[in-house]
This record gives C-alpha cells, sequence and structure tokens, in this order.
C-alpha cells in the first residue's frame, strides 16, 4: 500500500526540480525564491489530502468488509462533504490573498 504513496512522493519531488529548473533558467531570480519557497507549503498540503484519503479508504474498507452500508454510506458522504468544504475554504483564501 505504501507503494503507490512513495510513487506519488517522487513524481511531486520531479515535478518540483522540473519547475525550480524552468523558472530558474527562464525567469528571474525573485521567482525561483517564490518557487523554491513555497514547494514546501504545496507538499504539506499534498500529504495532509493523501492522508485523509488512506484514512477514509482504511474506514471504508472496514465497513465494507463488516458489510456495514450505513456506516459506509456516511464516511463517504462526510469525507466528500470534507473535502469540498475544505477546497472551497482554500480557494476562498486564495482568492483574498492570504496563500498564495
Amino acid at each position: 500500500f505504501a507503494l503507490p504513496i512513495f510513487i506519488g512522493q517522487l513524481f511531486q519531488q520531479f515535478y518540483n526540480v522540473v519547475d525550480s529548473y524552468i523558472v530558474g533558467n527562464y525567469l528571474n531570480d525573485a521567482a525561483l525564491a517564490a518557487v523554491s519557497s513555497s514547494a514546501s507549503l504545496i507538499s504539506l498540503f499534498i500529504s495532509l489530502f493523501q492522508g485523509i484519503a488512506v484514512g477514509a479508504g482504511i474506514l471504508l474498507a472496514q465497513y465494507f468488509g463488516a458489510k456495514e452500508e450505513e456506516k459506509m454510506h456516511k464516511c463517504v458522504h462526510t469525507t466528500v462533504g470534507f473535502g469540498i468544504i475544505l477546497g472551497i475554504t482554500l480557494c476562498v483564501l486564495k482568492g483574498k490573498g492570504i496563500i498564495q
């Protein structure tokens, strides 16, 4: 189960390297500093969402295996609702300039 997470993180690191290479070669130092400083924050959000997805997947698998359909439906709806609320919150914060 750890292999897909590892591969996802590996591609995220490749993305950061390529992004830094392109910005460093074609834009100025301030743009490179901005990309470099935001990479940690982006990785934090990606890890947060991956953790939430893995946790929800574990709960769903347990409920599915126990044939507890009502709990499974509640878990799906809670996870989707939480994702929508968190997504809207991040969009609003980004729109107001609180996060970059």
